[in-house]
């Protein structure tokens, strides 16, 4: 999916990924204000509650919602190609990675590494292509 704008300055893109079978949305770059609005509206959630300060991403794993799977929402503060930027992005999906593997039952060991590794490097190659090389947002 190619990026599309969700509020002024505000993008998001998303897949699905076939093989563990759950959606990823991204979206970017994101305030408190914007995570609680886009969460409300596309979710029905509430995440008012849940501090976004001096925060530069999350990842929510999100089963069970009425008109949704398998969702992991990886919101990013900035986005800019640089090493931080591209770091955050790999932090958190390293965590959408964890979540999907654990409720499928598979905990990270020296068994499990290279799942983990092939699903985290899905995530990252997939997220790098919506977010663009040299685009930069803030």
């Amino acid at each position: 999916m190619k990026r599309e704008r969700v509020a002024p300055g505000v993008y998001r893109g998303g897949f699905w990924e076939e093989t563990w079978g759950f959606e990823v949305d991204l979206v970017w770059p994101v305030t408190e204000k914007v995570r609680n609005k886009y969460a409300k509206e596309r979710y029905g959630l509430d995440l008012s509650k849940d501090s976004f300060d001096d925060c530069s991403g999350t990842c929510y794993d999100l089963r069970g919602l009425d008109d949704h799977k398998h969702v992991v929402l990886i919101l990013l503060a900035e986005w800019d190609l640089s090493p931080s930027s591209i770091s955050t992005l790999s932090h958190e999906a390293f965590h959408a990675t964890d979540e999907v593997l654990r409720d499928r039952g598979i905990k990270l060991t020296s068994d499990s590494a290279e799942a983990y590794a092939y699903l985290h490097g899905s995530i990252m190659r997939r997220c790098l292509e919506i977010l663009g090389p040299g685009k930069k947002v803030r």
